[in-house]
């Protein structure tokens, strides 16, 4: 191989795991001890072959292993690099607030993680489901405003989610529409403190699943990552204002909470 490769071992012929497996091992921790940084690009397969003399197919194995732990990503007509992880995190305390100037929760996190953002939504009224009508406290079959959003982040897409909110509310208003009007892209809060509903609380719950393969799709995510599935509500005291479903991916993703404690 002409590029020193120093991170690239011979295979142990008393290590007793198939050579796929001993493959993706050494170009793991070459990962992890940032041997190969972020964005580098791996060696190719025949490279990969020719040095640890196996055949193409055991090379494709252990690289398909890496791919679906998340660390590398193919690239068609490219290679095969390692990924660049934009971990962005999602502050649970400080996520909601009201105020002039307060951003979306998604664009701030975006920029404390150093990384552009961007959505894509498209909105339609629709009859709520048995399920959402008991989170938003309605009759089945009410008539809802459905929002879908994609969220990116440097281009990649970081998170999806699906909002309701209730037409009994809102239709007729200046935030019937979402993402349109004059507030909005001014987020949930700013939006009804305009027409005189005052958001009070928030509650989320948070879960991990595997994902279904639209939201694998949607997000970009190979087999076997899992994501958080959040349940979340926007509450005027006792009603419903909006709920969501959010899914984001576990590698992509963390979640912080901070907890103060009353004074002694």
């Amino acid at each position: 191989m002409s590029e020193r490769r120093d991170y690239l071992a011979e295979l142990d012929p008393n290590d007793s795991r198939p050579d796929s497996q001993q493959i993706a091992h050494q170009l793991r921790s070459a990962i992890q001890t940032r041997a190969l940084a972020p964005g580098a690009q791996l060696p190719s397969q025949p490279e990969l072959a020719t040095h640890y003399g196996v055949a193409r197919e055991t090379v494709k194995n252990a690289l398909r292993l890496l791919t679906a732990e998340g660390l590398i990503v193919s690239r068609q007509g490219q290679g095969t690099f390692v990924k660049v992880q934009r971990h962005l995190r999602r502050l649970s305390d400080e996520r909601y607030k009201r105020g002039e100037g307060v951003k979306p929760p998604f664009m701030t996190e975006a920029e404390a993680a150093g990384v552009e953002s961007h959505v894509t939504y498209d909105t339609a009224q629709v009859r709520a489901s048995e399920e959402i009508a008991e989170r938003l406290r309605i009759k089945p079959g009410s008539p809802v405003s459905r929002t879908r959003y994609q969220f990116f982040a440097d281009g990649e897409p970081v998170q999806v989610s699906t909002q309701w909110e209730p037409l009994a509310l809102t239709g007729g208003t200046t935030i019937e529409v979402p993402e349109d009007g004059p507030l909005g892209k001014e987020g949930i809060i700013v939006r009804y403190d305009s027409i005189g509903i005052h958001v009070t609380h928030v509650h989320e719950i948070v879960n991990s699943r595997m994902p279904t393969p639209e939201e694998a799709r949607q997000l970009d995510i190979p087999p076997g990552t899992p994501v958080f599935a959040i349940t979340r509500t926007h509450w005027a005291d006792k009603i419903p204002v909006e709920t969501a479903n959010i899914t984001a991916p576990a590698d992509r993703c963390s979640i912080e909470h901070t907890h103060t404690l009353p004074p002694t």
